[in-house]
């Protein structure tokens, strides 16, 4: 019932700025069910899904964050995804092997940013 009524981008970016940063993967899948997040074409709804995605383990977004990772190279963009990988380990190590495939394509100001960030 949900897709009924949230259907432009601007009210699917609120809603998810809106959700408890806090999600089970089950309720995640519903979510991605319901408005194909995980698919988005949209810079903001893919930073702000992706976000939520990476910090509740949401392992289904991992193949398309790669991607925005390194198709991507607005800093604004892509900075807060490796600060989210940056919080655990795992995700870390993740960050640096997305980030050696990425770099080349990015903008000397993004890579010099995000060298910073990964040493």
């Amino acid at each position: 019932m949900l897709k009924r009524e949230i259907v432009t981008s601007n009210e699917k970016k609120f809603f998810i700025s809106y959700l408890p940063k806090k999600l089970s993967v089950e309720q995640m899948k519903f979510l991605d069910e319901q408005f194909n997040f995980t698919g988005s074409n949209n810079t903001d709804i893919q930073l702000l899904w992706y976000t939520l995605a990476i910090g509740n383990h949401y392992t289904v977004a991992d193949k398309r964050i790669e991607d925005y990772l390194i198709e991507n190279g607005r800093m604004w963009h892509i900075i807060p995804l490796y600060k989210e990988m940056m919080k655990t380990p795992e995700g870390l190590k993740r960050a640096k092997e997305i980030y050696k495939k990425a770099r080349p394509n990015y903008h000397p100001m993004t890579y010099m940013a995000i060298d910073k960030l990964l040493k």
